[in-house]
């Protein structure tokens, strides 16, 4: 692939793009706004690196830990009530325990971690500062 992308069926008129490619499971993305009023009408785009967060999760032994459930909040008072309700997002961590979300406002986001195992409840919370970049962490569960 050249990375080239050409149409040759559209009218004048105004285009929203969205331009996204993944690379090593992370997505690359722009957007762009294209105003076509001649035949020919060409655009370099450049793809932003993504920002976001990335967790491992795992025991106290550092053993990885899969089917955790990741609850990514903005509202620390929310996130203190020990329960996923109201947080802005939800995820699960995979077969090697790794879990990650791309692209999110930058912002303050309190992260609980939970993973039920019989009757016991291992838990592990944190506090993250995402900007520009991708911010990795390990999350410990420990039983509660």
């Amino acid at each position: 692939m050249n990375g080239k992308a050409r149409t040759t069926t559209i009218g004048p008129g105004t285009y929203y793009v969205l331009v996204k490619v993944v690379r090593n499971g992370i997505p690359y993305l722009t957007r762009d706004t294209v105003v076509v009023d001649t035949d020919d009408v060409s655009r370099t785009v450049r793809l932003q690196q993504p920002n976001g967060i990335s967790f491992t999760t795992s025991d106290g032994n550092l053993e990885k830990l899969p089917g955790v459930k990741i609850c990514i909040f903005t509202s620390r008072m929310l996130f203190e009530q020990g329960l996923c309700d109201g947080s802005n997002y939800q995820l699960i961590s995979d077969v090697q325990g790794g879990v990650s979300l791309y692209n999110i406002p930058a912002s303050t986001y309190y992260i609980l971690a939970t993973l039920t195992v019989g009757e016991e409840k291992w838990v592990a919370r944190n506090t993250i500062q995402v900007d520009d970049n991708i911010e990795e962490s390990i999350l410990v569960l420990k039983k509660e």
